[in-house]
């Protein structure tokens, strides 16, 4: 019998050593380089996804920042740092998440006290530590003054956990100062600016909506890109210029400004162009014009063309007007003779969305925060909210606990029959 009780024992104590086994744990955090910044500025986040000895794949979809406070916008992004969705915004990565594949184990996860389970599928890692850096720097020009709070997400796809999220870090956007000089009567002007605008990626048939900072620095304030063919990672520059020598002036009897716009997008990639522009009210009356004089005009083939515009809406400022193009140029902004009544710049016939071949069966999760931004607005999705999930003892580990205890089950019915055996031999 002692015999039995000590394989017991051996036996209870491999047992603890295969059950003690560390899970991988999945960290997130993130860093920014200043806590307060001048509307119009940068600031820059340092976001890190770190895989801890996982010995098993960790699903990844996709990771997100997202900002709420005086304005809610979320930006999300693949591993790779490829941006999905979103404007204003670059991301370097730097580091790895191990390798990537199918099988490479039961997917288990720590965090936050609670063990996960993803079973088998597609993810990152091994039984080495990785760690994933993103450096992610934000144009604070389309962001409303006020407080803020940000974070980062890591989307697992899976709905045991549907995502890993960073602590938060607070920071401010502060009004930009008042302009220097002036007063008095004369022409109002507004300071030549520039504009930055980062296509992340437009599927043909697809619209994507840009607002430009309503700063006083440039006269555009929205741009509507519709995609004929794909169209993805590339900037649109813009900026207000003297006129070029080589250009001749635009028709018109007042010329409010030239507007140049740069990209590397081809022509035939966009099916149009919506620019909404403001023209300062008080321009307006210096020159004795109506709304319905003005015009925005593109420079094409070595001439000035007029494009369709029509009012779009005014504040106690400016009055908004939206034109169609078939792409970018030299633009240039007038008042013209006559009076005429322009045709509303309307929305073509849509044609066939393309549809793309379902994915693989998986179960699939609706990202939290991810919805339909209105076409004039940044995306204003909510902070996802941290779900209870209770703890899944992994298949594996079942399995080898009843493998455990048939053994000690045979091994004790074999100490009993030996001492038994032995009994009965000594008393004969």
């Amino acid at each position: 019998m002692r015999w039995a009780g000590s394989a017991l024992v051996t036996l209870a104590v491999v047992a603890l050593i295969f059950l003690s086994v560390p899970a991988g744990a999945v960290r997130v955090s993130i860093l920014a380089d200043k806590s307060s910044v001048e509307k119009g500025g940068t600031i820059s986040f340092n976001v890190s996804v770190e895989l801890t000895s996982p010995d098993q794949y960790i699903p990844i979809e996709k990771l997100s920042l997202n900002l709420t406070g005086a304005q809610n916008v979320t930006w999300y992004f693949h591993p790779n740092g490829t941006l999905i969705s979103g404007s204003g915004v670059t991301i370097t990565p730097s580091g790895t998440l191990g390798p990537y594949g199918y099988g490479e184990g039961y997917g288990y996860a720590y965090d936050d006290g609670n063990y996960y389970n993803f079973s088998y599928g597609y993810g990152y890692g091994d039984n080495n530590t990785y760690l994933m850096n993103y450096t992610i720097v934000i144009d604070t020009s389309q962001l409303t003054s006020g407080s803020y709070t940000a974070a980062a997400y890591v989307y697992t796809g899976k709905s045991i956990k549907p995502y890993f999220s960073s602590p938060k870090v607070s920071f401010t956007v502060t009004p930009p100062p008042p302009p220097s000089g002036g007063g008095g009567g004369g022409t109002i002007t507004i300071p030549p600016g520039t504009f930055k605008v980062y296509v992340g990626i437009i599927k043909p048939g697809e619209i994507e909506s840009f607002n430009i900072s309503a700063d006083g620095a440039i006269y555009f304030a929205n741009l509507k890109i519709k995609a004929a063919d794909w169209i993805a990672g590339v900037r649109i520059k813009g900026k207000t210029i003297t006129k070029p020598a080589e250009v001749p002036p635009a028709p018109g009897k007042h010329v409010l400004a030239y507007i140049q716009v740069d990209s590397r997008i081809r022509e035939n990639s966009v099916e149009y162009v919506d620019i909404t522009f403001r023209v300062p009210k008080r321009w307006l009356r210096e020159r004795d014009a109506e709304p319905g004089q003005v015009r925005l005009f593109r420079y094409s083939g070595g001439r000035w063309k007029e494009l369709p515009t029509e009012v779009s809406g005014e504040d106690a400022v400016y009055v908004y007007f939206t034109s169609r193009s078939p792409g970018f140029s030299y633009f240039a902004i007038a008042a013209v003779e006559e009076v005429a009544v322009t045709k509303p710049v309307t929305e073509e016939k849509k044609k066939p969305e393309i549809v793309f071949p379902p994915p693989p069966a998986e179960e699939k999760l609706k990202p939290p925060a991810e919805e339909e931004a209105p076409p004039e607005e940044e995306v204003t999705p909510e902070v996802p909210e941290e779900k209870e999930t209770k703890l899944v003892m992994p298949k594996p580990v079942v399995r080898w606990v009843v493998v455990l205890i048939a053994l000690v089950v045979i091994l004790a019915a074999i100490a009993v029959a030996a001492d038994y055996y032995y009994y009965r031999k000594r008393r004969r």
